[in-house]
Formats: C-alpha cells, sequence, structure tokens
C-alpha cells in the first residue's frame, strides 16, 4: 500500500543482523546502498567484519563480470553460452542456468546443459566467452545434488608424508582431522583418495619433492610414471 513502511520490530535483533550479514556477504548490483538503507532502518551501525571480494589476487585490467551475468540469466531465465574448460578439453556449452553453489572455496553453476541434454556443474573459473542470450526457458529448474553422495571409504586408503615447508598447502589441500604432526615438524596425512582420477597425481606432483607417498604402492609406482612421462616429454621437446 502507498505510504506503508516496514515496522523494524517484526524482526528481532539476531534476524536483523542476519539480514544485514546476508547482503554485505553477495557484494551486487546495488548491495551496498542497500545495506546502508537496512542499517539506517534497523537504526543499527554496521559491522563491518566481513568482506566478499570475487576478484582474483593480484592487478588485473579487466573486471570480472561473470557472477552478476549469472546471476541475471537465473533470475531472468535466460539462457547462456560459453567456452568451457574440462578434463576433456575446451568446448562450446549452451545451458538453462539453476543456481550458484559456493562449495570447497569455489563457485559453480548448477545447470541443465542443451548439448548434454542433463545436469552439469560447471566451475566459474573454468568459464570463458560468457554470453547472455536471448533465449528464455519457462520451466521452474530444480537441479539434483551437486554431487552424488558417496562413501569415500570406497576409495583406497593412502598415508603420505609431507615436509614442514609444505605445511601452508598441505591445510589447504585436505581436512585438519587428517593430518598429524610428526616429532621433526613432517606433516603426516592419512585418508582415502580416488586414484583413478587424474586430477589426484596433478595435486601430488604439484608438491614436488615436499611430499612422500608411504602407501598405497599402486599410487606410488603410477607417480614414478608420470614424473617419467614429464621428464620425457620435456627431454623430446627442449630447443
Amino acid at each position: 500500500m502507498d505510504g506503508y513502511t516496514l515496522d523494524k520490530t517484526a524482526l528481532s535483533d539476531e534476524e536483523q543482523e542476519e539480514l544485514l550479514l546476508a547482503v554485505q556477504s553477495v557484494p551486487v548490483g546495488q548491495s551496498e546502498a542497500l545495506v546502508n538503507k537496512l542499517g539506517a532502518l534497523f537504526q543499527r551501525q554496521r559491522t563491518d567484519w566481513l568482506r566478499v571480494d570475487f576478484a582474483h589476487w593480484g592487478p588485473s585490467n579487466q573486471e570480472d563480470h561473470r557472477f552478476e551475468t549469472i546471476r541475471t540469466a537465473v533470475l531472468e531465465k535466460r539462457v547462456l553460452l560459453f567456452d568451457y574448460a574440462a578434463f576433456e578439453g575446451m568446448s562450446t556449452r549452451k545451458v538453462e542456468p539453476a543456481l550458484l553453489h559456493y562449495k570447497g572455496s569455489q563457485w559453480y553453476l548448477q545447470a541443465f546443459c542443451l548439448l548434454r541434454n542433463d545436469w552439469r556443474t560447471f566451475k566459474i573459473s573454468r568459464m570463458s566467452s560468457l554470453q547472455l542470450t536471448d533465449e528464455h526457458f519457462d520451466e521452474v529448474l530444480t537441479p539434483p545434488p551437486i554431487e552424488p553422495w558417496q562413501d569415500v571409504c570406497d576409495w583406497p586408503a593412502v598415508s603420505l608424508r609431507f615436509q614442514p615447508s609444505a605445511a601452508w598447502r598441505v591445510y589447504d589441500e585436505f581436512y585438519i582431522q587428517f593430518i598429524t604432526r610428526e616429532d621433526d615438524g613432517c606433516l603426516r596425512v592419512d585418508t582415502h583418495l580416488p586414484l583413478d582420477e587424474r586430477w589426484v597425481y596433478a595435486m601430488l606432483l604439484s608438491f614436488g619433492t615436499e611430499v612422500t607417498v608411504l602407501s598405497p604402492d599402486r599410487l606410488r609406482q603410477s607417480l614414478i610414471e608420470h614424473t617419467r612421462q614429464i621428464s620425457s616429454h620435456h627431454i623430446k621437446n627442449q630447443t
């Protein structure tokens, strides 16, 4: 109705704080102005303890508009077109976007892929040449869980030892409950990993000589073979 004003007492102090935090934590559009308006309405000062920045570290001459483009596509039910870098290589995807998902320090888009005619989950950082098309879709999209439930204990048990100098990355890659600090400062990790996945070897090889595979032998031998192939490749292509 004309002249209606929201009664701030309809929300408790905790609910007011949660509403301000929700707006502050997703900095898109006019969120900054909205935070200030809500703060004035609730007669409370903004507590500046959380900031969310979608930009990469380091200097950048080009602003990344992917998040806002995807947000617009989801809200307006518009088809997205983009190039995607997957393990299988580059491909052009045309999708009906459903949901942005933040998981494990990364943003993902859940969308119905018109190329695969099925649901897919796309990592935002791997998307390029993003285009907001004029095509619309009417159906309400309900994506499945971002990943099927799987008991990680079905994966082989893995034991690794990392040098103290790699600690900053070990805590990035593994859950803290799987990490044991040994007397000499080395970090032992006892976990389960899918040994048929390429990302496992890429991750371990990135540690170089700072990691030692304690078990299983299959993983150790696979790493040896990967390093042989890398060495052979660079020897063959050296100038």
